[in-house]
């Protein structure tokens, strides 16, 4: 659903609300009107605002005591307001106006463009603090969803290493029992055949350890090494002999 920014209009002459309505209707803002500086807090409790415009001169409570009100409450400190005034329109009042936190500060009679352009402005950055806002929100959520799902990436790891090991230390068990008591009993093939069953038990173990290393490699600091390939190609080579020979692969 489309956002739509709410802008509080606060003057004590219904009239002067109207001819806010009118310049502003154009606008696609929702309008919420206050006749008096206590219904302006009122509104503030119950809405949140992209901008207030502020009449100065109010029986019981003026605009500069509005303006006071509203930014020493946490919820609306940071609310943006523009007074407009056709009486306290000399230079000392517009610095009290700007003293007291406005953003600007509006005579009348004024041009209608002049004001639509101001509550313009506060209306796209309302909307772009509001977007930035949600993203963030977003962003945190997803992290969250990141982070549980990396705990369940461990858990897993952890659980199939444990399984895929469980077997192998069975093979070894077993390999070093007929190495031990069954050796006069095998004959020099038998004996490099059980030698390839412990040598590999041993890789697939090593494997295992190195692919749960792998999976944690986004959660630590990488530290590179320098790596001699002529070595590297022959520990790969030595590793696939045996299915080389098999094969009947000449290696050139």
């Amino acid at each position: 659903m489309k956002l739509k920014p709410k802008i509080l209009i606060v003057d004590d002459k219904s009239e002067n609300l109207i001819a806010l309505e009118v310049v502003l209707k154009n606008l696609d803002v929702e309008l919420v009107k206050a006749l008096s500086g206590n219904d302006a807090l009122k509104a503030i409790l119950h809405h949140e605002f992209a901008l207030a415009l502020l009449d100065i001169q109010m029986p019981e409570m003026d605009g500069y005591e509005l303006a006071g009100i509203i930014r020493e409450e946490s919820k609306t400190a940071h609310l943006p307001f523009i007074f407009i005034s056709a009486v306290y329109t000399d230079n000392l009042n517009v610095f009290k106006g700007y003293e007291k936190g406005a953003f600007s500060f509006i005579t009348k009679p004024f041009q209608p463009e002049i004001l639509i352009n101001k509550v313009q402005f506060f209306i796209d950055k309302y909307i772009q603090d509001i977007t930035l806002r949600e993203l963030n929100e977003s962003l945190k959520q997803k992290n969250l969803e990141l982070e549980y799902s990396n705990r369940e990436l461990d858990a897993f790891c952890y659980s199939v290493s444990h399984d895929l090991k469980a077997p192998l230390r069975g093979i070894r068990g077993y390999t070093k029992i007929l190495k031990e008591d069954y050796k006069d009993k095998l004959d020099e093939e038998g004996e490099r055949i059980l030698g390839l069953v412990i040598e590999n038990s041993l890789k697939m173990s090593t494997l295992i350890d190195s692919l749960l290393l792998l999976s944690k490699l986004g959660k630590k600091d990488m530290r590179k090494n320098p790596i001699n390939m002529n070595e590297l190609v022959n520990r790969i080579l030595e590793e696939f002999q045996e299915d080389l020979k098999r094969e009947s692969w000449n290696w050139k």
